[in-house]
């Protein structure tokens, strides 16, 4: 059974369960209205990522027979039980995307198989068209430190382990210093991730985390769910495609149309439309505005308004199911049931270190103490949200999201000890450095030797790639 954060539960008869699931829509509305905030688009599926490979399935069949809370890329590298597919120097066997008129563009879609399934460790990963060459992403990211791993040895020997370990630790990087800033509490970050000691109230050395806490995989990790779109632009020639149309359905390979330019979805500072603008006809980049910059969609706020294109999304052929519906059975029908939000919240207060964060007078604010656990976190960040100008999450939600993804990032992996780390890194943030210099002017940035300090970020790695 997996371990729980609190060990109180919330008693209920089937009868009350269902009355919660048949009332879901007065909690958790189905509105497509325009409530974007400041984060990008692409840390929506940054976070699907992270639940790939660290978060059982309890949506849809996946081949891996285990799922434990190492955040090592499993979902991407394999674990053992289900490979994924690389070539004799280490690198990743890519797929290719296709033309209309059936000629292919090679290593832009995941390698599949003749049905259209992409041969991958997790199919998770190929649920929707941005997660899927987010996948490819990673994949072709590791392709890149391969060869680099090959300058620095002058050698072409299988650079596979080295190569991975350099990317987990990336992934870490980004996951510690780009994605958990822009989701948490800024206090609660502070908390878990900037002291010199480390907090926390369940995790410690004597009792390291070995799978997630129902806690964070049933309600509290499934907040990103309130942050998709109900439309997405994927490039210059795609500037609008609705999410619904993004779920992979028997999808062979990719069109060469749908590629996506990461310009769209996250920070990145030297692409230009002319860069990514593809003309099917000639087979080639070009653009009518040459010196547009991209500037990335963002996601929409965490809050209690999932888009419609969430309330049918499909979880076995032709079967269709309401994300809401989803989220609140998983939550309430098991043996014992998740505290509800407010019984968390109290549980939390009791904390010395915790209790200036969850005193607020905003939690008299509506009916949060009638919530599950899942609305209560969405509820709590649109109530904060609205009341004190931040973005993200609120304490509880950025709580138990801290708890666990802090025990997380502090398991010792074997594969990490690597000699190159450092050097590729430097690489990385040198060439952004000089980019961001290009466009920002020398004088709003660092000196060249100060680069070291810059944290990791999605955009560093889409520029090096």
């Amino acid at each position: 059974m997996r371990n729980r954060l609190f060990d109180k539960y919330r008693e209920l008869n089937e009868c009350q369960i269902n009355s919660f699931i048949e009332d879901i829509s007065n909690v958790v509305s189905v509105d497509n209205v325009k409530s974007d905030n400041k984060i990008d688009a692409g840390y929506t599926y940054i976070g699907q990522l992270i639940a790939h490979d660290i978060v059982p399935s309890t949506r849809i069949h996946s081949d891996r027979k285990s799922i434990n809370a190492y955040l090592d890329l499993k979902s991407i590298y394999g674990d053992g039980v289900t490979p994924a597919h690389f070539d004799k120097t280490g690198r990743f066997i890519l797929g290719n995307a296709r033309f209309s008129n059936g000629t292919e563009k090679l290593n832009e879609d995941l390698i599949r198989n003749t049905n259209g399934k992409a041969l991958i460790p997790d199919r998770r990963n190929d649920e929707n068209i941005i997660i899927s060459q987010l996948h490819l992403f990673w994949q072709s990211f590791h392709n890149k430190i391969v060869f680099e791993l090959e300058m620095l040895d002058g050698s072409v020997i299988n650079h596979l382990d080295s190569a991975r370990s350099i990317v987990i630790k990336i992934f870490h990087e980004i996951i510690r210093y780009d994605y958990l800033p822009k989701i948490i509490h800024h206090e609660v970050y502070s908390l878990y991730f900037k002291k010199g000691e480390r907090f926390s109230f369940y995790y410690n050395d004597d009792h390291p985390i070995t799978t997630v806490p129902i806690e964070f995989s049933h309600a509290a990790f499934r907040f990103g769910h309130s942050m998709v779109r109900n439309e997405y632009s994927l490039n210059t020639l795609h500037n609008r495609i609705e999410t619904k149309d993004l779920f992979n359905s028997g999808l062979s390979n990719l069109p060469v149309d749908s590629i996506i330019t990461w310009g769209k979805f996250f920070q990145v500072f030297d692409l230009l439309e002319n860069d990514f603008n593809i003309n099917e006809a000639n087979f080639e980049f070009k653009s009518a505005n040459p010196e547009t910059h991209i500037l990335p969609q963002q996601s929409k706020n965490i809050d209690t308004y999932i888009v419609d294109s969430m309330k049918s999304i499909p979880v076995g052929k032709d079967v269709f199911e309401d994300i809401r519906k989803i989220n609140i059975e998983a939550g309430l029908k098991l043996e014992k049931p998740l505290l509800f939000g407010e019984d968390a919240r109290c549980e939390l207060e009791s904390i010395d270190e915790l209790k200036s964060l969850l005193g607020s007078e905003l939690y008299q604010k509506e009916d949060l103490v009638k919530l599950p656990l899942w609305p209560y976190i969405l509820k709590e960040a649109e109530i904060f949200q609205n009341n004190t100008q931040t973005i993200g999450l609120g304490p509880v939600g950025s709580i138990i999201v801290s708890e666990v993804m802090s025990a997380v990032l502090l398991l010792d992996y074997q594969l990490m000890n690597n000699c190159h780390y450092d050097v590729i890194i430097d690489k990385i943030k040198q060439k952004q450095y000089k980019i961001e210099s290009s466009h920002s002017g020398i004088n709003n940035l660092p000196n060249l030797q100060d680069f070291k300090k810059y944290p990791l970020k999605m955009g560093y790695c889409i520029n090096f790639k």
